[in-house]
């Protein structure tokens, strides 16, 4: 026997629902997410000590600039007897919202590592390693992704029981007032 909600049961789930977006929104504001990152390189060829530009355009999934991001590179060859490590802070284009810009000017030919470093938030760091080739050519765009890495804090057992006991215990009071409410509605003889 199919059953219809009532009217106070309609509103009340659409409220509960309304809230339940409202306070994932706000958890997945506080903490990084994926972000989908873009390198380019000018010119395609560094060569040994020539200062070449290089600029890093970062955009969610959704494909929306971040801005306001800490960027930074720490460059250094990948020869294995170099340790001296190139600390760079990326400014942001005032022009072009998401892009980021640096230059380097690399001292060894051969392949290089790019270690690229988003510090935006305090908690977390969002980090990669890319190789850049010195002396050879290199892609004309290079793709990867900062995937949301966390740094363990004093509150982090927090975010743990939010998901694992206050959510599934939200929706258990939930199912409870419906099916509560509605064996009350059942019981009601009908005039």
């Amino acid at each position: 026997m199919k059953q219809n909600l009532t009217l106070a049961q309609t509103k009340i789930l659409k409220i509960t629902l309304v809230m339940a977006v409202i306070a994932s929104l706000a958890i997945a504001l506080a903490h990084a997410t994926i972000v989908i990152v873009t390198l380019t390189i000018d010119p395609l060829t560094p060569k040994v000590n020539e200062p070449f530009q290089f600029s890093v355009f970062l955009e969610t999934p959704l494909q929306v600039p971040v801005e306001d991001a800490i960027l930074i590179l720490e460059a250094k060859p990948k020869d294995g007897v170099t340790t001296e490590v190139t600390r760079i802070q990326l400014t942001e284009d005032a022009e072009s919202p998401g892009t980021y810009r640096g230059e380097l000017t690399p001292n060894k030919e051969g392949p290089w590592d790019f270690f690229f470093r988003d510090q935006t938030y305090k908690a977390e760091e969002a980090n990669q390693h890319i190789e850049v080739l010195v002396g050879e050519e290199n892609f004309a765009d290079i793709e990867f992704i900062f995937p949301p890495t966390a740094i363990q804090s004093s509150n982090s057992w927090r975010t743990w029981l939010i998901w694992l006991v206050g959510l599934p215990l939200v929706a258990a009071i939930i199912l409870t007032v419906f099916v509560l409410t509605k064996s009350t509605n059942e019981s009601k003889p009908s005039a």
